[in-house]
């Protein structure tokens, strides 16, 4: 997982394990950005799941999903890991 702060506001397929969701970071992520929809993937251990998700917004998301984001200029990586917070 690599830790990002999407620059605009961004509906975006994350694939991901069963139980290993992107992760809210900051408060924006925790109030707004949600999933809209997924589904499993036949014959895997993998969800595709929708999110939308505000500019400002920090999460942690699969490596992929992370470079695409940076590379499409949707999201910036983030400097410094930030700890994903369990009680949230």
């Amino acid at each position: 997982m690599k830790n990002v702060r999407f620059t605009e506001l961004v509906e975006h397929r994350f694939v991901h394990e069963i139980g290993a969701p992107p992760a809210p970071l900051n408060d924006i992520a925790r109030a707004l950005a949600r999933e809209i929809g997924s589904n499993p993937i036949a014959d895997t251990d993998l969800i595709g799941a929708v999110w939308k998700v505000p500019a400002g917004a920090e999460l942690a998301v699969p490596d992929k999903d992370a470079d695409k984001l940076v590379a499409l200029g949707y999201a910036e990586l983030l400097a410094e890991p930030a700890p994903v917070d369990a009680a949230a």
